[in-house]
């Protein structure tokens, strides 16, 4: 059987991890897979192969690393255990002695918000709106997604109940 030559890429590894990157930074976070293979900037099966070397993990991984590197946005530590798929594999192409580097999550939370910020995000959302009052659950959802205000789900956990929400706002109902 005769062996196939590998298939040729448009880009090598550095471009296509600083494409991926900029891709992270544009969006302002690491995209999921299925954002990934529904992009028609970058071919999903050209990341998986020129990075991964056919795993989409071991891909992800190092997009993750260099994208938190370039925006400071996680902790790298380094360690000497990884996650079962790429420790066999590593442990196969490096020698032991060798360090391994992860992305350790700072927090699976979002940002923490005072108060007065809260009452100014609310602000931003009733001016979104064009509205004096509460604004619906929807209206929330809606600006968080549209202007990068805090979800409602936020409001809630630091407000309490929404029916009290106008005495904390200092806003008359709708």
């Amino acid at each position: 059987m005769a062996k196939q030559k590998p298939k040729a890429w448009l880009h090598t590894p550095d471009e296509l991890l600083e494409l991926a990157v900029q891709k992270c930074i544009e969006v302002g976070k690491v995209p999921n897979r299925r954002s990934w293979t529904h992009d028609n900037f970058l071919k999903f099966e050209e990341i998986v192969a020129v990075l991964g070397k056919g795993d989409w993990n071991r891909a992800l991984a190092k997009i993750t690393l260099a994208y938190n590197q370039r925006s400071g946005a996680g902790v790298v530590q380094e360690v000497t255990a990884t996650t079962e798929s790429a420790k066999g594999e590593m442990l196969q192409n490096e020698p032991e002695t060798s360090p391994r580097m992860v992305v350790k999550a700072v927090s699976n939370r979002g940002k923490k918000y005072t108060s007065e910020e809260l009452k100014a995000q609310m602000v931003r959302v009733q001016e979104f709106f064009g509205i004096s009052g509460v604004p619906t659950q929807v209206q929330i959802n809606e600006a968080a997604r549209k202007i990068a205000t805090p979800c409602y789900a936020t409001f809630l956990r630091n407000f309490g109940s929404k029916s009290g929400w106008a005495l904390v706002l200092g806003v008359r109902e709708n």
